[in-house]
């Protein structure tokens, strides 16, 4: 089954996509629990909820930068369109794609974050070897 952008998001009928590469009409914006440092033409986030730090960056951080809950997608579309990116087809997959791949990272509100990675030097196992490394010889 093919995805659609910003399938399972856990928002109102606005947001919902019935076809692939159609898209929302206004974009959603960033979770709320995301710490996002902005590099010339890239972002670096951590999202604090799966303790994972995702390096967004391409055409991709085009669409992340345009994801404040307030920006029109097809103004989106228009605006990489004057910039060169391509035909109108093309620059809609690109951003479909990209909400895509940012909600399945948890990025964006109403989307869930993935299982976080298991906490290395956590556990009992973690805490008897620390006991070890600190008891009195």
């Amino acid at each position: 089954m093919m995805s659609t952008p910003l399938q399972g998001l856990e928002t109102d009928s606005a947001m919902a996509l019935t076809d692939v590469g159609q898209l929302p009409r206004v974009l959603p914006r960033w979770h709320v629990d995301l710490l996002v440092a902005e590099f010339d033409t890239e972002y670096v986030v951590f999202d604090a909820r799966s303790r994972m730090v995702h390096r967004i960056a391409g055409r991709h951080s085009l669409v992340f930068n345009a994801c404040d809950g307030e920006t029109n997608s097809d103004d989106l579309v228009t605006e990489l369109i004057e910039a060169g990116l391509g035909s109108t087809d093309d620059v809609r997959d690109i951003v479909a794609t990209a909400l895509t791949d940012l909600a399945n990272l948890g990025l964006l509100e109403g989307t869930v974050a993935p299982t976080p990675p298991p906490c290395i030097g956590c556990g009992a196992e973690a805490n008897k070897r620390r006991r070890r490394r600190l008891a009195p010889r």
